[in-house]
């Protein structure tokens, strides 16, 4: 099973239309045999034509009829590979608003983390920081409300984040720190 099947369906709310790569990879193989099926075509054209060929004007058909094959030929290999692409966990990823930032310790993910914060959200409340350290091993979104002085559900925390996102007119970003450190392995 790919990374989608795995977390789209806790991520159904749409906030930007989401890439249908089931679609794009359906209509991608239909072009391609299309793509094939006019090569050759072209190709037995070329073969017939060959034989009966004998003026300038009939060659430079001929020639015509070559660089269509290469094209067809060469537009197949780009739709294969955006096929493959539709089919990868790239793809699906790209339809998650979620981001992992994975990297070795001392190359600037908290960085990243801290001056994204402070650059797209400097004046606004609608993101919240975490670090590992403020976690322990229990539940991190019962942890994550423990912390804020909250008491209510993960929905309704998500709700009420994203609404008050909504009411600055910006998206609601959560930013957990150090996650592969320490207790925050076991989350």
């Amino acid at each position: 099973m790919t990374v989608c099947g795995n977390y789209s369906s806790q991520y159904s709310k749409k906030t930007v239309e989401r890439i249908d790569w089931n679609g794009i990879r359906d209509v991608t193989r239909a072009a391609i045999e299309i793509a094939r099926e006019c090569e050759e075509a072209l190709a037995i054209l070329i073969k017939e034509h060959k034989k009966e060929s004998r003026s300038k004007e009939e060659k430079d058909e001929i020639d015509h009829l070559k660089y269509l094959v290469s094209d067809y030929w060469h537009l197949s290999r780009e739709l294969v590979k955006l096929q493959e692409y539709a089919l990868s966990n790239e793809a699906c990823l790209s339809n998650l608003p979620a981001l992992l930032l994975v990297g070795e310790a001392g190359r600037g993910k908290t960085l990243l983390i801290m001056r994204y914060r402070t650059t797209s959200y400097p004046s606004r409340n609608a993101n919240g920081t975490a670090h590992r350290g403020q976690f322990s091993g229990d539940e991190p979104w019962a942890q994550m409300t423990s912390l804020l002085g909250l008491s209510c559900t993960r929905e309704e925390f998500l709700g009420a984040f994203e609404a008050a996102a909504q009411a600055h007119n910006t998206r609601a970003v959560i930013l957990v720190d150090a996650l592969n450190e320490g207790e925050g392995k076991v989350l």
